[in-house]
């Protein structure tokens, strides 16, 4: 073989006419490939080349007949870009800490006992994304209906709310993308342009009912925040 080329994707290793196996990465949103192999010999007959539906194709074989019979095979891989691993490390989320709450005293004046956590996000992604906002709970103690969180986009400093709910609903052990507390996967899309940012607030709430709260009501929340993408078009 003299020549293996494709028209998308990444072909490693490098083309050596000795190296019979290869492994293509090709985008995410790939369809279709063109492969183009050219035989070292012009009278050699090269099949397999040419258009590959990417849909469905784990590996395509080129083989290379010469004009003496002998064949050689050229094997290639197709691998699908990971796009979770590279929307990881293109949006970024920056926040100054996971929440942890232990032996709230509420406050004696009637106020209620509120912390919050904030954290921004920005794309460097080439395309727009949509995201989810996740919570993994490591402990979480809390039974009552005055422990509530809100979830607010902060814009020039003007607030909206997102998300909302019980702290209480948020149990601890759960796994994969933890519980959405604000985006598509709550009912209510969050939508990044490329090159922009986007600045949120999450408050967490324990109303003061004007009583003592009991001990088996709850004493401990520990979670960190847990952001997942998918990208439009």
């Amino acid at each position: 073989m003299k020549s293996l080329t494709v028209d998308s994707g990444s072909l490693t290793p490098v083309f050596n006419k000795n190296q019979t196996e290869y492994t293509l990465t090709v985008p995410y949103d790939a369809k279709n490939i063109n492969i183009s192999a050219i035989a070292e010999n012009p009278n050699s007959i090269v099949t397999g080349a040419g258009v590959v539906n990417v849909a469905g194709t784990k590996a395509v074989e080129i083989k290379v007949v010469a004009p003496n019979g002998s064949t050689k095979t050229y094997k290639i891989n197709i691998a699908i870009e990971d796009i979770e691993a590279i929307l990881k490390d293109k949006v970024l989320v920056y926040y100054n800490n996971d929440i942890k709450v232990e032996d709230i005293f509420l406050k004696e004046n009637g106020e209620d006992w509120v912390q919050s956590q904030t954290f921004t996000l920005t794309n460097n992604y080439i395309k727009t994304i949509t995201y989810d906002i996740g919570v993994l709970v490591s402990e979480n103690t809390f039974t009552s209906e005055n422990f509530e969180y809100e979830v607010y986009k902060v814009n020039n400093g003007v607030k909206t709310k997102v998300g909302s709910g019980l702290v209480r609903d948020l149990t601890a052990g759960n796994n994969g993308t933890g519980h959405i507390i604000a985006g598509k996967g709550a009912g209510n899309a969050l939508v990044l342009d490329k090159d922009s940012s986007a600045t949120f607030e999450i408050v967490y709430r324990l109303k003061n009912l004007s009583e003592e709260q009991p001990d088996d009501m709850g004493k401990v929340f520990n979670a960190k925040l847990n952001i997942t993408f998918d990208i439009i078009g």
